[in-house]
């Protein structure tokens, strides 16, 4: 059954209507090194969605010993696989939201860091749809701690599907997810 959810493209992917997400970053026939590729396809035989590609194998990220986001998205992938394999990884996900509003809220309140170091609040969001597994789980467990047994006990909340205090519900959506149509703009992405 098909459902339909938001997406908000952040850094003007160009996405288009009728196009299809899907895992399209394999490594194969890349310039990364032998090692580095026999290991990724052990890991991800089946590929990466964008944003497991933009933290697992883009070597164009600024300030890789700084990328706090990256370390996160390392350490939710690391708990998933050690205790919650039958969660859907987030490097093989598209992310979405159930409503609109949330999706705003996400763009509001987890800003992109640009290049020249600025938070940026801006996103186009997309209506999509996907027969694919979903999963809900609430955004602001993906957090550091003042120690890393609290980082890691905020991750298996994520995991668990519990609430924080103020709960953002995040949909990870196992793809094909296709993409229907741009609902709106936030904050001036339409001149991306």
């Amino acid at each position: 059954m098909m459902a339909s959810y938001y997406h908000v493209d952040r850094v003007g992917t160009r996405l288009k209507q009728g196009q299809i997400l899907s895992l399209n970053y394999t490594g194969v026939g890349t310039r990364y090194q032998t090692n580095r590729a026999a290991f990724f396809s052990c890991l991800f035989p089946e590929g990466l969605s964008y944003h497991g590609w933009n933290y697992l194998l883009n070597d164009n990220r600024p300030k890789p010993d700084a990328d706090l986001l990256g370390l996160i998205e390392m350490m939710a992938e690391l708990t998933r696989r050690s205790f919650y394999p039958e969660r859907p990884s987030r490097l093989q996900s598209v992310f979405c939201w159930r409503t609109i509003e949330d999706a705003r809220r996400f763009v509001n309140e987890f800003p992109v860091t640009t290049s020249d170091g600025t938070a940026s609040h801006r996103g186009m969001i997309w209506r999509v749809r996907s027969e694919g597994q979903a999963f809900v789980a609430d955004i602001r467990c993906l957090a550091l701690g003042t120690c890393w047994i609290e980082s890691l006990l905020y991750l298996n909340r994520y995991w668990q599907q519990q609430a924080s205090e103020s709960p953002l519900w995040e949909v990870l959506v196992r793809p094909p997810v296709l993409v229907e149509t741009m609902v709106e703009a936030v904050g001036g992405m339409d001149d991306v």
